[in-house]
């Protein structure tokens, strides 16, 4: 099989500001008898800025030439001992503290021996063979993406199989197939030739400004097969403008042409003053002369003719004068007034008579003439509207078929376990959509894939939609227009607050029953909620009037709290204890005040915020578990330590769409939030956002967690969250829902 030989097409990246290095590379030997033992191909990424990964990369691909044709014998064994030295050397760097390619490594390294190929893998970049139009997966499960990092287990695996004649393999890092379907490469592969595969590829490559892959397309062929005029192995460089990769091409050519043109005019020039422009002026004078007699000679037998003319006219009135006429004077002599005046009006009916049946034709022909135009402009406006729907049609295809490929590279990816890259896929190809769901061409293939990628995106981001909930209590028993504020659970009693009676009603969730509680009315409207140490209670603060009442919720008994120093309590949206101590928010104070818990009443106030800078002029709730958190009616969440803003933001939230305002649409923004939670014994923290009909999980770092939806969230009110029951309680309209924590 030393007759078969390679076609090679290369995809190779030109990042400015690499993220990675990379290494493609294939080295053939000049002895027969070692090539005959075996080419290698190399396809090499080390996810790391560090410049030494260059060297890494280098390293392992001079370890494997050389260790390779140290033996001539078997290939695979020859690949296994080469493998072993290359792991060996890699846990020297380990040892030495060069630890930054640790689990950064995707390569594939790959031997041509005869018939067989050989193959190793480590990390995400994979190999596929295109077969009798078939596309098979070389190095699936050769190594698992999310092995636990070893340098001495870098690459393990050997695959080894039999090659056939025209078989055409594949070899990338992995970020090519977030961009390309598996159905997609093997049609370009099995169609093009490696050259033309790599070209198609990266034209596709750059329309999406994607510039980080390396690739090795090869087809497997004998020398008769390979015509005089193909090239057995053409780069493509991502990144390179065609502008620049075809002046490098003709710029040599063209210079040449430039050299010859200069001495080609100085040539030409000399030629033309010594002899062309002698002779054109020496025929200008003989072609001047001979037009000269050649308009003399026409002229003269024009007035010949014309001479001729008049003679002939002249001869023919003397004749006719001169013919004898019988009773020529006997005959009535002809008035000439009367015979002119005859001659007149026979000449005017003929020509009223020719005139009318023109007119008659004209309109004919006018009525005809605008018949072809109407029905010229009507094709050519309905070809005009069959080429535009014809184009508008391609664009949806073509958009349809790029989003469609960005959902199967985003699943790709996902499998291969780069979620950050998953994300990005799938967050595009959710915008990209969008702008497709109004077109009624392919209405359902869009629908479907527009479900496809909500549902992708649901899988990631951990968003869990809820369309059976059932309320736990409902509150419409003590009037059907009841409207609520507030929500608070203590044992198996779930509170809330009458808006217009201004009162605390309960559910009891064991006997399914609301009632009114007749002993705790108060003034004003409830803002906010918070539950001290003892659970059985809860604080709460009003407006119009501003107060603060604690409800006993075992003696149903409601006491208005107060100050020590007799002052009036300030307007506040958010209220939370820690440690008993009592944290009011005051937007209109640009202030969170803070007052320490007494034997029956609070001390004075006192500032807890102490840096410059926070805007809390659009606060609506806190939260504290040590920390402050503060909810913003944008969104944001600012984080307090000691009085100081921290750098604390959300990180990572999917973007979600107002469904009632399809334009109020936000990533890493809650919607219409109402309501923040956590204590010190939280990991999470949660957040009503009646914007989206949910509740968000974020972890506190910023992250985000995961959250819950419903469509039976129409009017959310508040959120409860409850540790001792693993449980979180929503109020939306009446009826309240129970979520897991």
């Amino acid at each position: 099989m030393s007759s078969y030989i390679t076609k090679v097409g290369k995809i190779l990246s030109r990042q400015k500001s690499p993220d990675r290095y990379t290494l493609v590379s294939i080295f053939r030997p000049n002895d027969q008898e070692e090539r005959d033992h075996g080419i290698l191909y190399f396809v090499l990424e080390i996810m790391s800025a560090d410049p030494s990964m260059n060297k890494v990369a280098k390293m392992i691909e001079s370890i494997i030439i050389e260790e390779y044709y140290q033996s001539l014998g078997s290939g695979l064994d020859a690949l296994e001992i080469s493998l072993k030295k290359v792991n060996e050397a890699l846990a020297e760097l380990a040892e030495e503290g060069e630890v930054a390619w640790i689990g950064k490594i995707n390569g594939v390294i790959a031997v041509l021996e005869k018939d067989l190929l050989h193959i190793t893998q480590a990390g995400t970049a994979e190999t596929y063979m295109v077969r009798d139009n078939q596309i098979i997966h070389v190095t699936e499960g050769l190594s698992g993406a999310n092995d636990r990092p070893n340098p001495l287990k870098t690459f393990v695996n050997i695959a080894s199989g039999d090659l056939m004649l025209g078989d055409k393999i594949m070899v990338s890092t992995s970020e090519l197939f977030y961009h390309f379907s598996l159905e997609d490469l093997r049609r370009v592969i099995a169609k093009f030739s490696p050259a033309n595969a790599a070209t198609y590829i990266v034209k596709s490559l750059r329309k999406e400004e994607v510039e980080s892959i390396n690739a090795l397309i090869i087809e497997v062929n004998d020398e008769e097969s390979v015509t005089e005029d193909e090239k057995p192995q053409v780069t493509e460089w991502l990144g390179e403008t065609n502008l620049e990769k075809y002046a490098s091409k003709i710029k040599p050519v063209v210079g040449a042409f430039l050299d010859v043109s200069k001495k080609s005019l100085e040539k030409s020039k000399t030629i033309y003053e010594e002899k062309i422009s002698v002779g054109i002026s020496s025929f200008s004078k003989e072609a001047s002369r001979r037009v000269g007699e050649k308009i003399n000679e026409l002229s003269q037998k024009q007035k010949i003719q014309g001479e001729q003319f008049w003679d002939k006219e002249n001869k023919i009135s003397d004749k006719e004068d001169l013919t004898p006429q019988q009773e020529l004077f006997s005959a009535p002599r002809k008035n000439f007034f009367t015979s002119s005046k005859k001659n007149l009006e026979n000449i005017f009916v003929e020509t009223k008579e020719f005139v009318s049946k023109t007119k008659e034709r004209s309109q004919l022909f006018a009525v005809g003439g605008i018949l072809l135009i109407i029905a010229v402009a009507i094709s050519g406006t309905y070809s005009y509207q069959q080429r535009k729907v014809a184009t508008l049609h391609k664009n949806i295809e073509t958009q349809y078929d790029i989003v469609r490929t960005k959902t199967e590279g985003a699943i790709k990816a996902q499998e291969l376990g780069d979620e950050k890259k998953s994300r990005s896929l799938l967050t595009d190809a959710q915008k990209e959509i969008k702008e497709l769901l109004s077109s009624r061409y392919m209405a359902n293939e869009i629908t479907a894939l527009a479900r496809q990628i909500d549902g992708e995106i649901e899988k990631m981001f951990q968003i869990v939609r809820i369309s059976d909930i059932q309320p736990i209590a409902e509150f419409n028993s003590l009037d059907p227009n009841i409207q609520l504020q507030g929500l608070f659970k203590a044992k198996n009693f779930i509170f809330s607050s009458d808006k217009e009676r201004k009162n605390i009603v309960a559910f009891n969730t064991d006997s399914s029953t609301a009632e009114n509680i007749s002993s705790a009315y108060f003034d004003g409207a409830l803002s906010d909620i918070t539950t001290p140490d003892d659970k059985n209670m809860m604080i709460f603060a009003t407006k119009d009037p501003s107060n603060i009442y604690t409800f006993d919720s075992p003696s149903r008994s409601l006491t208005p709290d107060t100050q020590i120093t007799g002052e009036t309590w300030p307007e506040t949206s958010g209220i939370g204890t820690f440690f008993n101590n009592l944290y009011l928010l005051s937007p209109k104070d640009n202030q969170i005040y803070k007052y320490v818990a007494l034997a029956n009443s609070y001390g004075a106030k006192s500032n807890y915020i102490v840096s410059t800078g926070a805007d809390l002029s659009d606060a609506i709730d806190l939260t504290i578990d040590g920390a402050v958190y503060v909810l913003k009616k944008n969104g944001e969440i600012i984080q307090f330590l000691s009085g100081e803003k921290t750098a604390f933001r959300i990180i990572g939230m999917p973007e979600l769409v107002d469904t009632s305002n399809p334009d109020k649409t936000a990533a890493n923004r809650l919607l219409d939030p109402l309501k923040i939670y956590t204590n010190k014994d939280l990991d999470n923290i949660y957040v009503l956002d009646a914007g989206g009909r949910r509740v968000v999980i974020f972890d506190k770092e910023g992250n985000y967690r995961l959250q819950y939806l419903s469509d039976k969230f129409t009017d959310l009110k508040d959120m409860w969250v409850s540790p001792e029951e693993n449980k979180v309680y929503v109020l939306s309209g009446t009826a309240v829902y129970s979520l897991p924590m």
